[in-house]
């Protein structure tokens, strides 16, 4: 079974009713949320697939796709224990009045405030099954690990294991086979682990090691290609988490990747309250010549947004001018937008602009957990791709921008709005 969600915005020749007659066709569960822009189809057979795309492409123009093939069980067919034999479908009424039963009294009635929660999480915050599975499936993972004698696999400093970290709290390491660096082995057999991600740009970590194999990291397998090494992540775990050796590093880069952790862990520039911190590229030192050319990130005094700032204000500093702090920002937000050329249509970058000015610490991770409260139904990664891409097309109208800062950001433009309102 597969799960393909769009985000859509539609076709000006879009027919309501042409559309139900080919939808009644398929034989899958399609839902059309015209508002937010959003079609979710779930229980498409295989080879119904090319005919679903084709005709959500005809009446909708396709603005992100997010295909989930891991889904296996609707979690009303999982919950068989709080449905009746009758045979009727599994209501939101049906999670919270039937009780599971179990022989300790005290377990059972955790266990049936949990299904409490899981319905709330469902049909009141209408949180996608798989996301509440992963978290069910993290507790029986752990609880497992923690009583179960499971025969540890043997790893070493330095080399490059498979974790399962689990499913937690967002902006938490989360998977359940993530790649991470061993730095350290306890006396009591933990492992000290530096997470790895893929991803080499847009890095929402604020401590990171860009590496790329064969010089940095030798894998045993294609599979993986370069990444980063969050070293802000990094943090002891429990042996039985890992479930293989994937691979090892370089001795030169273990270096860089200890010499970075004394720096990510270093908190002494916070008792100077004085000074702003912002990102800026320190280097990292080691015994090795070539170590200027890695660069670890992390937090100090640097220009680096002044000058994103004062690159704005030259080029849309009128629109700038014309905000009243005096006023709420919704009601100004159409007209700045409009007035700098950005679109106006699309609410997850509209909506952006006003979380800007509600949250602490302006970055990508912050404003698309904020978004994603208000867009439930829209993945995290299609959210982020709105926003960049909405980003992407404006920049275009402005190549004096990009070539006076090439990685400006969304963010960037975020903070300078947001400090009218400060």
């Amino acid at each position: 079974m597969k799960k393909l969600t769009f985000k859509v915005s539609p076709q000006k020749d879009c027919s309501v009713v042409g559309l139900i007659k080919e939808v009644n066709k398929i034989s899958c569960r399609i839902y059309f949320d015209l508002e937010d822009g959003f079609v979710a189809v779930e229980n498409v057979n295989d080879t119904m697939i090319d005919t679903v795309i084709e005709l959500v492409d005809k009446y909708y123009t396709i603005l992100g796709v997010d295909i989930d093939n891991t889904i296996e069980e609707p979690v009303e067919e999982q919950l068989t224990s709080v449905v009746d034999e009758s045979g009727g479908t599994t209501t939101e009424d049906d999670l919270i009045i039937k009780k599971v039963e179990f022989t300790n009294q005290y377990l059972e009635d955790l266990l049936n405030k949990l299904m409490r929660t899981v319905a709330w999480a469902m049909f009141k915050m209408n949180i996608p099954e798989k996301e509440i599975g992963n978290l069910i499936y993290t507790c029986m993972s752990e609880i497992s690990m923690r009583y179960n004698d499971k025969q540890c696999i043997e790893f070493s400093v330095g080399d490059i294991v498979d974790c399962n970290y689990g499913v937690h709290l967002t902006g938490e390491i989360n998977g359940a086979h993530v790649a991470a660096i061993v730095c350290n082995i306890s006396h009591s057999g933990m492992a000290y682990l530096v997470p790895i991600t893929k991803m080499q740009t847009e890095i929402t970590s604020e401590s990171y090691l860009i590496f790329n194999p064969p010089e940095d990291v030798i894998y045993e397998n294609d599979y993986y290609k370069g990444g980063t090494a969050l070293l802000d992540k990094a943090k002891y775990v429990r042996a039985e988490r890992i479930n293989k050796v994937i691979g090892r590093t370089t001795p030169d880069f273990f270096k860089k990747v200890l010499y970075g952790l004394t720096s990510a862990f270093d908190f002494t520039s916070r008792l100077d309250t004085g000074k702003e911190t912002t990102d800026e590229v320190v280097k990292t030192p080691t015994a090795t010549k070539d170590t200027t050319d890695k660069v670890v990130k992390t937090k100090a005094t640097t220009k680096k947004v002044g000058g994103e700032e004062a690159a704005l204000l030259e080029v849309i500093g009128v629109a700038f001018d014309k905000l009243d702090p005096s006023k709420k920002v919704e009601e100004q937000i159409e007209s700045f937008l409009t007035d700098i050329g950005m679109t106006t249509t699309e609410r997850m970058v509209t909506q952006s602009f006003v979380i800007a000015c509600d949250i602490n610490r302006i970055n990508y991770e912050n404003v698309i957990l904020k978004l994603h409260e208000q867009f439930p139904k829209v993945k995290e990664a299609i959210i982020k791709n709105i926003l960049k891409e909405a980003f992407k097309n404006w920049l275009e109208k402005y190549p004096t921008l990009v070539e006076k800062c090439p990685k400006i950001s969304l963010m960037a433009m975020l903070k300078v709005f947001a400090k009218k309102f400060a």
